[in-house]
This record gives structure tokens, sequence and C-alpha cells, in this order.
């Protein structure tokens, strides 16, 4: 009888411990696009001042919310040279998962973007 009590109390213990995890939160690139093509996003990420830029593939989720200039876009209408913010999710195989893609048109000035 206590057995099964003892298996009962650990199964609900590993559920609350899992209902209490707390969730990972994106994390967010900014860059230039290098590339769209097959569902991926190339983006050069600037790490800073003096080191150059580095490139980083993202798998495009199809649930990804994409804008460009603030409006719904798809991933085709996207272009290289066009600045973007990327948030992503990294998947257990260590890639991206990009989430949330916002861009603005490269011949945009910086003021209206």
């Amino acid at each position: 009888m206590y057995g099964r009590i003892a298996v009962k109390l650990l199964v609900v213990l590993a559920v609350l411990a899992l209902l209490a995890a707390p969730a990972t939160a994106a994390e967010v690139f900014r860059g230039s696009i290098k590339e769209v093509k097959d569902g991926k996003l190339t983006i050069a990420v600037a790490t800073s001042d003096d080191t150059p830029a580095e490139d980083m593939m993202f798998t495009v989720s199809e649930d990804a919310r994409i804008t460009l200039d603030g409006k719904e876009a798809k991933l085709t209408d996207l272009k290289a040279g066009q600045k973007c913010n990327v948030a992503a999710d990294q998947n257990d195989q260590g890639g991206w998962v990009a989430k949330v893609v916002t861009a603005a048109a490269a011949d945009k000035p910086e003021r209206d973007r």
C-alpha cells in the first residue's frame, strides 16, 4: 500500500517540477540579411566594433511572425542587404529556430524605419 502511495507522490512531484520549470526566453539577434533560401535565413551579426560580422543561419519556423517595414510579410519578401532583428530559440541540436523576424527595406532612411 505504501509503495503505491509513494509512486503516486513521485509522479505528482515530477509533474509539478515540470510545470514550475521556467520557460526559456528567445534570444534576439540584430544584423543584415545575407541570404534567404529554402526556409532558412542567414544574417551577418555584428559582434562588436572591432570584430568582423559573424554569419548566423536560422531555420524559420512555419508559424514565425515576419514583418517588413512594419507590415506582415513572407520569408520570400526579405532580401539581402535589409536590416533585421531575429528572435530565435536554440533547438536540441544547437541550431537556431527563428520565431519572429522584423526587417526594414535597405533603401529606407534610418529615420523612416
